[in-house]
């Protein structure tokens, strides 16, 4: 597998507890998709036309700025990337970490919590949005209150 990286992105604390159990499973350093500008609760209106969320989420070209880039993202062969679905997608912060290096050659380990939103659309988009980059996409997982053995479980069943 190589050197792993497990990059997560949580308004809550779910997607991060899980990213934290998947990093210390995997033995791999940790990395939070962090926002140049938090969301605070209004931004999280799903039901509203107007709110951030709603906004970023129905503009397929919208990549929210990162606080901090990863900057050593060559040294890593496998990335784990975590998130909560959001309106049957990954959040647009998570495509734009993807969008802020070089993916070729990287095997990419979607995985993500979910409050009622739906795996199989969210990774009907992921296949999408990988088709013709040179990346090896494993099978969305989703982790929702996941434990660490049922994690090490997910674990054992990857084919990398």
């Amino acid at each position: 597998m190589g050197k792993a990286l497990v990059a997560y992105f949580s308004v809550g604390q779910e997607t991060a507890k899980v990213a934290k159990m998947v990093a210390g499973v995997e033995h791999a350093d940790l990395f939070e998709i962090v926002p140049s500008v938090p969301y605070k609760p209004g931004d999280m209106e799903w039901l509203s036309k107007t709110s951030r969320v709603t906004i970023e989420q129905k503009d397929y070209f919208c990549r929210p700025k990162m606080a901090v880039p990863l900057a050593n993202a060559g040294d890593y062969d496998t990335i784990f990337f975590g998130f909560p679905i959001w309106m049957f997608d990954a959040p647009k912060i998570v495509y734009t970490f993807l969008e802020s290096f070089s993916l070729q050659g990287k095997t990419l380990v979607p995985f993500a919590t979910s409050g009622g939103s739906g795996r199989r659309e969210t990774e009907k988009k992921l296949q999408e949005y990988f088709r013709d980059k040179p990346v090896k996409l494993l099978p969305l997982f989703e982790l929702n209150g996941m434990s660490r053995q049922d994690v090490f479980d997910w674990h054992k069943k990857l084919v990398f």
